[in-house]
């Protein structure tokens, strides 16, 4: 089964193929560049999360990137999200049972979420459900794939939520933690925390 899912380095071979024939296409003949093809591919991801793109190059590269993969009957790691999206949508009976069957949910990492994975695991909570988080809105890295740590924030104004803030920095020292809090404190969206470090 894993040999059917394309990991980064066979996703970015196929994308330089697919990226080399459309130059060719055109009459060109040059190299495409690794940093071209990491931008491509952070557009097809955000598009197969629900990103909106309006770039006719990039829509094209998506299209002809997903019907190769179609072809060698592969998906990539963002298919995962979007195929299992789209079983627990169309098919209640699939969401049903696998919420009888997990009644704990375990989500690291929540403020990388995006939209299409929030809606997964609003599909997985059942009535008896518990669902228990770790995350910190502040790192959020994934904006670039929809990531919205919205869902971390929306979570902690929820009262049935019992909130635990971990706020020791075991790693960086006094003078770094403090530079850090006066940037990030302006942003008013953040869930408020102190974060303290015992390395001077």
């Amino acid at each position: 089964m894993l040999q059917n899912v394309h990991n980064q380095s066979s996703r970015f071979q196929l994308l330089r193929k697919l990226m080399q024939e459309e130059i060719k296409r055109h009459g060109y003949s040059r190299n495409v560049s690794l940093e071209k093809i990491q931008e491509v591919a952070q557009v097809i991801s955000r598009i197969k999360n629900g990103g909106e793109e309006t770039n006719i190059y990039y829509l094209h590269l998506c299209e002809q990137y997903n019907l190769a993969l179609q072809k060698k009957n592969c998906i990539d790691f963002d298919d995962m999200i979007l195929l299992a999206r789209k079983l627990l949508t169309n098919f209640a009976e699939v969401s049903k049972t696998l919420q009888q069957k997990y009644t704990h949910v375990l989500i690291d990492e929540v403020q990388d979420m995006n939209q299409y994975q929030t809606d997964m695991i609003q599909m997985l909570l059942g009535p008896n459900s518990s669902l228990f988080v770790v995350g910190d809105d502040d790192q959020c890295i994934y904006e670039w794939r929809g990531a919205e740590p919205e869902y971390l924030r929306q979570l902690t104004k929820n009262k049935n939520f019992e909130i635990i803030h971990l706020t020791d920095n075991f790693r960086s020292e006094k003078g770094i933690v403090q530079a850090s809090a006066s940037f990030i404190e302006r942003n008013i969206e953040r869930v408020k925390k102190i974060i303290q470090t015992r390395k001077k």
